[in-house]
């Protein structure tokens, strides 16, 4: 049987779907391998689910449903509209890319909120920013499976791309706004701040709004040029689901790689990929440029070791009851300036140990009060 315009190319087409299969297939084992390692290390210290964990579950997600709905192309060639097998695991793996951006959408919030928005350091603050993520994903699961069985029942091809296209613009707007706001404020606290790679957090962040935008972009275009303006042909969906798979797959590595602070060849190696925290671990104080004193400063170290434990960490979804406040003892003040201007950070410290609980302490000794708090993305 012939599909296409010819044997050649209906060759041409099968070796295409193979080698899309195994490019997910590695993908799938690359993401699956680090989720298992988060989830192993979280077990090992019986500590709640961190914000990594869940992008990797949610990018092995993705590429498992592409493997599956690219596997349905050999037995059902001709059948790929809305209804058949193919098209409704597709559309759980681009519910799978939602997650994943939900998740760095969450983890940009919880460093907006506990850094630039309130002028105190309060666990509990963060509660609602935990609660409607997870609530927003469950919407977002329920409405998937919803649609998608129905769309085996009753062609619901447009209205589920106009569903699609209404709450690709929603979302993408909520991140990058708030992506926006958070790049702000990291530009205007580097100013007031000597951390070493700060320049690097803001460069990652750069990285992830760009890269939101330009899908976002992508996948407005191809969802208006396939599904209103060429024919609905096999053939357009062969093209269809080259473009998809091009801008999904690209998206995906980015992430990989921010999280991995650009060394790829830990995924390749089977390694647990780097933490990625921000480091001056030298400085923890400086000096006022009009006064010429020292200011008292928090310093945000990955795995600073002290004798009060504080559970929770930016990059955990940790639900704390108790929220945390902390003074000097010597001078009575609150580890928080209120003036908000005065707010500024001396030390994000990178590193790798397998030992990166979250803990705060008090020096009693002297009249800096540090706080080491885990900031992986």
């Amino acid at each position: 049987m012939v599909i296409t315009t010819g044997e050649a190319t209906d060759k041409l087409l099968y070796s295409y779907m193979g080698i899309r299969i195994l490019v997910y297939i590695v993908f799938f084992i690359l993401n699956s391998f680090q989720t298992f390692l988060e989830g192993r290390t979280l077990w090992r210290k019986k500590q709640k689910t961190t914000t990594r964990f869940y992008i990797f579950l949610s990018m092995a997600g993705f590429t498992m449903f592409r493997i599956l709905s690219t596997a349905f192309f050999y037995p059902e060639k001709d059948e790929y509209k809305s209804g058949t097998l193919s098209f409704f695991f597709f559309t759980f793996g681009t519910t799978c890319i939602f997650i994943t951006w939900v998740f760095i959408l969450h983890f940009w919030l919880l460093i907006m909120y506990s850094f630039f928005v309130s002028d105190e350091v309060k666990l509990d603050k963060l509660k609602p920013i935990n609660y409607s993520t997870f609530i927003f994903v469950t919407v977002l699961v329920i409405y998937q499976i919803t649609i998608a069985t129905l769309s085996l029942l009753v062609d619901l091809q447009f209205a589920e791309a106009v569903c699609f296209v209404v709450l690709l613009l929603i979302y993408c707007t909520l991140i990058i706004v708030n992506g926006s706001i958070l790049l702000k404020s990291l530009k205007k606290h580097k100013k007031n701040s000597p951390f070493e790679h700060y320049n690097q957090m803001i460069f990652k962040t750069k990285v992830l709004l760009g890269t939101l935008i330009c899908v976002f972009s992508f996948t407005i275009i191809e969802e208006v040029v396939f599904q209103l303006v060429v024919p609905d042909t096999f053939g357009n969906h062969v093209a269809y689901l080259f473009v998809t798979g091009v801008v999904d797959t690209t998206q995906m590595i980015i992430v990989m790689a921010v999280l991995a602070n650009g060394h790829f060849s830990h995924y390749i190696l089977f390694k647990r990929v780097k933490t990625t925290s921000y480091s001056s671990a030298d400085k923890t104080s400086h000096e006022s440029g009009s006064r010429g004193t020292k200011k008292t400063q928090p310093s945000y170290d990955v795995s600073g070791r002290a004798s009060m434990s504080v559970e929770y960490s930016l990059d955990m979804d940790t639900f704390q009851p108790s929220s945390l406040t902390m003074k000097n003892n010597n001078s009575g003040s609150n580890l928080n300036n209120n003036n908000s201007s005065n707010r500024t950070f001396t030390s994000v410290v990178v590193s790798n140990d397998e030992n990166d609980t979250p803990t705060s302490s008090v020096n009693s000794s002297s009249s800096e009060v540090t706080i080491n708090v885990t900031t992986e993305q």
